[in-house]
């Protein structure tokens, strides 16, 4: 996903505003997952709830409209997004941003097979002392501090496998 010069203009305009207070190193584990809008997300949140570390907790951000089909426990855990929290360019409102950071966790995890504009301003903007996990592609490594092979994509439980070798989760 690469912005045009305009929307990287509109991009700052944007969020010059959002407030950083709330975020401040977390010394747990706790782990914000950003869920993809297909049915793999159901998968994964019910992967990352059954395996997990006791003392881990684990935030999850999907689409609303995937709101029914998620267990209680993972709903417990769960940030929806709808059309209202997206501005102009899809990408998260300031409030819902700021909601986002405003969670204490310590690892940024995406499963999005492709980078989304929805995305990058929560990786954007996340600290330097936040890990950021994601799937390899053109510009993966301009975002993410760790970078899944997506090969492994397909397989739930191997990625998860994975993911847990560079973060206690």
């Amino acid at each position: 996903m690469n912005l045009s010069k305009r929307e990287l203009k509109t991009f700052y305009q944007i969020y010059k505003n959002v407030s950083f207070e709330n975020i401040m190193p977390v010394s747990s584990n706790n782990s914000l997952i950003l869920l993809p809008d297909d049915s793999s997300s159901l998968e994964f949140a019910n992967i990352f709830m059954q395996h997990k570390e006791q003392s881990s907790k684990v935030y999850f951000i999907s689409r609303d409209e995937l709101k029914n089909f998620f267990s209680d426990e993972v709903q417990s855990s769960m940030c929806y997004y709808s059309f209202k929290d997206l501005n102009s360019l899809q990408m998260p409102s300031v409030p819902f941003l700021e909601k986002v950071f405003s969670l204490r966790y310590k690892n940024i995890i995406d499963l999005n097979s492709e980078f989304s504009r929805f995305v990058h301003p929560i990786i954007f903007f996340a600290p330097q002392w936040t890990v950021k996990l994601g799937f390899h592609s053109d510009i993966s490594s301009n975002y993410y501090n760790v970078v899944l092979d997506s090969k492994n994509k397909t397989n739930y439980f191997e990625t998860f496998e994975l993911i847990k070798k560079f973060i206690l989760i």
